[in-house]
């Protein structure tokens, strides 16, 4: 009976010290890449975009930390998630109301912009590789790369304008994606 007892609260203590521990590894994450929500709202139409925004640091971002022609979870921490309660026509491609994880494949001269159905809750597995399955993207689209004449020291997801742009920003690149809600 004594043997149970102190079987029960080893197992307590420990149950608390992870949750204690996962709690202190999520602020320190947050902390360093804070999650941002990004909304557009007209008439009825609503879109938002939820992501966490890491910092450059000084450090060198597209083509190392952040490397080209691979696939980014656009962000970090958490899958960036885009959702609109309305279809979207980007030029003559349409996505459908919904909610998606977001990826992209920067590159050095344009990037391609991936809804994907699949809700991950992560974006990356342990190896560090995407954890995006093709096979459910929804639309893909390629935007040319603008080069900023600043630096954009945190990362950014706007969605703003008449009509409105999709624009992401970190370094000095900027990449614009004109939508219309239907």
């Amino acid at each position: 009976m004594k043997a149970l007892k102190i079987i029960g609260i080893v197992v307590i203590s420990l149950v608390v010290l992870l949750f204690a521990g996962y709690k202190y590894m999520i602020y320190n994450t947050k902390k360093n890449s804070p999650e941002q929500l990004e909304e557009y709202a007209l008439n009825d139409a609503k879109v938002s975009v939820r992501y966490s925004a890491p910092s450059k640091k000084g450090r060198a971002i597209f083509g190392d930390l952040v490397p080209y022609n691979e696939v980014w979870r656009t962000g970090a921490n958490e899958a960036t998630v885009f959702t609109s309660n309305v279809d979207l026509s980007f030029g003559e491609s349409v996505l459908p109301a919904g909610t998606y994880s977001f990826f992209t494949i920067p590159g050095p001269d344009s990037w391609k912009l991936i809804w994907n159905s699949e809700q991950v809750p992560w974006g990356i597995n342990w190896d560090q590789t995407s954890t995006r399955n093709a096979a459910n993207d929804v639309l893909v689209l390629e935007y040319p790369v603008d080069i900023l004449n600043e630096v954009q020291e945190q990362f950014q997801i706007s969605l703003r304008g008449t009509p409105p742009v999709m624009e992401l920003r970190w370094d000095d690149i900027s990449v614009r994606a004109p939508f219309k809600t239907n």
